[in-house]
């Protein structure tokens, strides 16, 4: 009995592997997951001393953004509904600081016109934030 759900285990797998290279959306996938892999690896780079509410309201707020540029880039995101979005984060104080300092990261590991249209409309929305003062998280 073993041996029979072994080798089906090892006939799903290998078809699950042929599926998983062939489907034109795993592959635009796992592109995704690699760039962001580099740019969350980068921004995980916080410091040594940077306290655990820190570290966790960072990751926090970079999955926001990192889920818009990837609706954004497969078009399931309008600009318009990109700048309601960011516009939503940055008024709040931790918002605008998280995209202040990693926004030349994420800028950088930016690799198609539409990634890099992405990082403009949200620096846009950055910065009409940025230079008022932003109100409390939520507001």
């Amino acid at each position: 009995m073993s041996g029979d759900s072994s080798g089906a285990w090892r006939d799903g797998h290998t078809n699950l592997r042929r599926f998983r290279w062939s489907s034109p959306p795993v592959r635009i996938a796992l592109v995704f997951q690699a760039r962001e892999s580099k740019a969350s690896r980068e921004q995980g780079r916080l410091d040594a001393n940077t306290s655990k509410e820190a570290r966790r309201r960072h990751l926090c707020l970079n999955l926001v953004p990192s889920r818009w540029e990837m609706m954004y880039e497969l078009g399931a995101l309008t600009d318009g509904r990109l700048w309601q979005a960011a516009d939503s984060i940055f008024r709040a104080a931790p918002g605008c600081a998280f995209w202040a300092a990693s926004r030349d990261t994420r800028s950088d590991a930016a690799g198609t016109r539409r990634a890099r249209r992405f990082h403009q409309l949200v620096d846009e929305s950055h910065a009409r934030f940025a230079t008022s003062p932003p109100g409390p998280p939520g507001g």
